[in-house]
């Protein structure tokens, strides 16, 4: 899956004019650092960011289930045995029914869906701004492979950051997380 930032959108995030002014060694680095910070976001996110279709298998609250993404178009949903789901398109989510009544909540669909957004500005400038950030430092340093340094007298602590294993900082996955589509409660009353 393509990153959801360029080198030149990292470069920029440095202050540089485009990634042909990235030094050798940040050359070298960026696009591994792109792909993996881009794939965290992600994760974090619980969204793809980019055009494409996909099949999600979802969970039905009521009778309606949200996609992930923007949608264009919607190609086909399907209950659990394969049989189609005549569905309206709303926005984002879909209000399912069979045989002419609504599903119950918990039933699993699935849906083919076209999506075609394009990734967000915010998106961008956050992965370009952690990819930057993670480039400023060396990675054979002893600040990128440990976050304590001692000795006998003396200990020093790092920022988690500074370690390639930390791509996001606390805040960047709160804002990845921000690009979540909120559950629905689901309350189950007992007669």
């Amino acid at each position: 899956m393509d990153p959801l930032a360029t080198a030149d959108d990292v470069a920029q995030a440095l202050g540089l004019a485009d990634a042909s002014a990235l030094s050798d060694a940040q050359g070298y680095r960026v696009d591994g650092l792109l792909a993996r910070v881009s794939r965290e976001f992600r994760r974090e996110a619980e969204r793809t960011f980019t055009p494409g279709t996909s099949i999600v298998r979802l969970l039905t609250v009521g009778d309606r289930v949200r996609l992930p993404e923007p949608v264009e178009s919607v190609g086909s949903v399907s209950d659990a045995d394969g049989d189609a789901v005549t569905y309206t398109l709303d926005g984002q989510d879909l209000a399912l029914e069979t045989s002419g009544r609504p599903l119950w909540s918990g039933v699993p669909v699935t849906v083919t869906y076209t999506h075609s957004a394009e990734v967000p500005d915010d998106v961008v400038a956050s992965v370009a701004a952690a990819v930057a950030r993670h480039l400023t430092v060396d990675p054979t340093s002893a600040e990128a492979v440990s976050t304590d340094l001692s000795t006998l007298d003396y200990r020093q602590r790092m920022a988690s950051w500074v370690s390639e294993r930390h791509l996001l900082t606390p805040e960047e996955r709160a804002e990845a997380r921000s690009y979540r589509y909120p559950g629905a409660a689901v309350i189950i009353q007992k007669p």
